[in-house]
């Protein structure tokens, strides 16, 4: 955003798209870059991180709560929060708070999409989708019968996959003008 004039691009219209782990990220972008401190940033103080729309696809926005978190209380199981944060949920409690996008939500957060794969437990987004509709935010899940993890990543689902997200974009990434006129 600070350098949207150098790229020629509208710093009021960028939107994230991430799927799996990346689209944990473009949870936090949506939700915690406005909340974190210029301390926290590579941008100027006036210039935030947070984007105008985000597409979670299969993301986990709940890492403090959840299925994530059922999976981070013992070091000696699997589990990516874990390898990730460097501890328990119960050593470091604090850090898989600040890890998780749906505790960071507001009602001024920008619309997200959430995105998934009938076979890729679809409903473990249910409740960030219900606390956004809480706060009145725009959100929408679309559910790709018989996907899988990672579908997005397939020749068989690209073409669907960026239809809904461009879909979503064009309804929210809307160019501004002044007094509201093109």
């Amino acid at each position: 955003r600070a350098h949207a004039n150098r790229f020629g691009i509208d710093p009021e219209r960028i939107g994230a798209v991430g799927g799996s782990a990346g689209g944990h990220l473009v949870g936090l972008m949506a939700t915690a870059a406005a909340h974190s401190g210029p301390q926290d940033s590579v941008d100027p103080p006036d210039v935030t991180a947070r984007v105008k729309a985000a597409v979670v696809m299969a993301g986990p926005m709940r890492i403090a709560s959840g299925p994530v978190a059922d999976r981070s209380h013992d070091a000696n199981q699997p589990s990516n929060a874990i390898d990730w944060i460097g501890a328990t949920i119960d050593e470091l409690p604090e850090a898989y708070r600040q890890a998780d996008a749906h505790e960071q939500l507001t009602s001024d957060d920008p619309p997200i999409l959430f995105l998934r794969g009938s076979l890729d437990n679809p409903e473990t987004d249910l409740p960030t989708i219900g606390r956004m509709k809480q706060l009145r935010i725009p959100t929408s899940l679309v559910i790709h019968e018989g996907a899988t993890h990672g579908h997005w990543n397939r020749a068989e689902w690209i073409d669907r996959v960026a239809n809904d997200i461009d879909q979503f974009f064009n309804e929210h990434l809307q160019p501004t003008f002044p007094n509201g006129k093109p």
